[in-house]
């Protein structure tokens, strides 16, 4: 998936009379226009009250599709149905998922007689692909006053074809 992050700087308070030109009326307008953007997912949030901590106190929700079936499409559509719905509530602020039925997906089957005969254990290899072709948290550090965090994954380069496999290291 693509992703980016994008920061506007506004006008100062004293120039900024009417509520839309407030925070989170320019909040709102952003999000209506960014709305009707086909194929995009596209979420404003205000930044934190505190630079370096999250601001949101939000929960995560997994729908599970129960049914073996092959028409992933189909579970895409009940999954935007779903949020579509909770973006409906009042009292959820914004609901949004990063699910695509474009993104392909791959069963993997790890030799293990051979791992076992050149002494690589299991572990490594799962670690190793996990990290390569997701991301595994390392940990954060402070600089210029602002928390960050590193997480390590391969290049894009090597995660866009499943060949790139053949080039990962345990």
């Amino acid at each position: 998936s693509s992703s980016g992050t994008m920061f506007l700087q506004m006008k100062p308070w004293e120039d900024r009379k009417e509520a839309s030109e407030q925070l989170f009326g320019v909040i709102g307008q952003l999000q209506k226009e960014f709305s009707v953007i086909k194929g995009a997912n596209i979420v404003v949030v205000p930044p934190p009250a505190i630079p370096g901590l999250g601001n949101t106190g939000g929960f995560s929700f997994m729908l599970e599709q129960r049914e073996s079936s092959p028409d992933i499409k189909a579970f895409e559509a009940v999954v935007n149905k779903f949020v579509g719905a909770a973006n409906q509530r009042p009292e959820i602020g914004a609901a949004y998922t990063f699910f695509t039925a474009k993104t392909p997906g791959y069963q993997l089957t790890v030799d293990r007689q051979q791992a076992k005969k050149l002494g690589v254990p299991l572990t490594n290899i799962f670690s190793a692909m996990s990290t390569y072709l997701g991301s595994t948290y390392v940990n954060d550090f402070t600089k210029y006053g602002r928390n960050f965090r590193v997480v390590a994954q391969a290049d894009t380069f090597y995660r866009q074809d499943i060949t790139a496999l053949k080039s990962f290291y345990v």
